[in-house]
């Protein structure tokens, strides 16, 4: 009966929250978010997420909602393709909160922020094969990054080829585009 209730316990621990501290604090819950990703651990992932957007929208937190809303696009972008998923479905959701997160950044004047969401936008409707729209958001996310504006200028990029985003955006508008943006 003991060895039943550790490999039960074993199988919930890859599909549940299990060994995440819990916490009222949504930043908090977000960064979870990110580490349980990390862990290849989707479920609480996404449920942590999730509820860290219910408690920003109650604390009437843009900034939080917006972070939570990117979180949730590139989740749902990574989720379309996962063997069992549909991918236009996932890919529609991932636009939907990538759109969202983008609105709340330039409410607020992060553009930078912004840039980060609308370069994942160019790649949520790259995989929807939807040029025109990449073509789009992938020149859009260069203009709002090279503003400089907002508050919270890092838009990290875990690329050993591109030393800055505006290279790595630019870098991807040339190569899918057959356009160059900067002279």
């Amino acid at each position: 009966m003991k060895i039943i209730s550790v490999l039960l316990l074993f199988i919930l621990s890859g599909c549940t929250a299990v060994g995440v501290i819990a916490t009222d604090d949504p930043y908090v819950k977000l960064k979870q978010s990110y580490q349980l990703m990390a862990s290849n651990r989707p479920i609480p992932a996404e449920f942590n997420a999730k509820d860290a957007l219910k408690i920003f929208i109650e604390n009437k937190d843009a900034f939080g909602q917006a972070e939570a809303n990117y979180f949730l696009g590139v989740f749902y972008k990574a989720k379309s393709g996962w063997a069992n998923s549909n991918k236009k479905e996932m890919l529609n959701i991932s636009i939907s909160h990538l759109n969202i997160a983008t609105d709340l950044y330039k409410s607020l004047n992060e553009n930078i922020q912004a840039s980060k969401a609308v370069f994942e936008l160019a790649n949520a409707y790259r995989g929807l094969e939807d040029k025109s729209n990449y073509c789009q958001n992938f020149k859009k996310s260069l203009s709002l990054y090279t503003s400089g504006t907002g508050q919270h200028k890092e838009f990290k990029i875990n690329h050993p080829n591109f030393k800055t985003p505006e290279i790595l955006i630019q870098a991807h508008y040339e190569k899918l585009c057959k356009k160059t943006l900067i002279k």
